[in-house]
């Protein structure tokens, strides 16, 4: 699989990746690029913007996590967790604020990836 992505369309026994390159190829094999350059051109246009607005979108959802996060909060987060790791998952229990903190910076992707992953100590 070319890229490890998907789609991939095989053309001729090879595979073909990039859903844009696949979608314009079927596009101009299937006569649906338009009736003229400009068609194809104002197609082009259109998914192009389509994608800027969703890595806008994306980048958009960085910003916000992170200028919303300070370094204090992942001190925070770490400190409850350990503070739940010796008093019990019901440590927390009368705080919600921050059990609220800890959830949030646990849901940021890379941090959910790596609690998953990381290995277990008993320190």
């Amino acid at each position: 699989m070319p890229y490890k992505k998907l789609p991939v369309l095989e053309v001729d026994g090879k595979p073909v990746a990039q859903a844009d390159a696949v979608a314009r190829y079927l596009a101009r094999k299937y006569d649906l690029m338009g009736r003229n350059e400009r068609d194809a051109l104002i197609c082009d246009v259109l998914v192009d913007t389509l994608e800027d607005l969703e890595q806008e979108e994306v980048q958009n959802k960085c910003i916000q996590t992170f200028f919303q996060t300070t370094w204090a909060d992942f001190v925070f987060a770490e400190t409850l967790e350990n503070f739940e790791y010796i008093f019990g998952a019901s440590a927390l229990d009368k705080y919600p604020a921050l059990r609220a903190l800890k959830r949030r910076i646990h849901r940021i992707p890379a941090i959910s990836d790596w609690l998953i992953r990381r290995p277990y100590t008993n320190s």
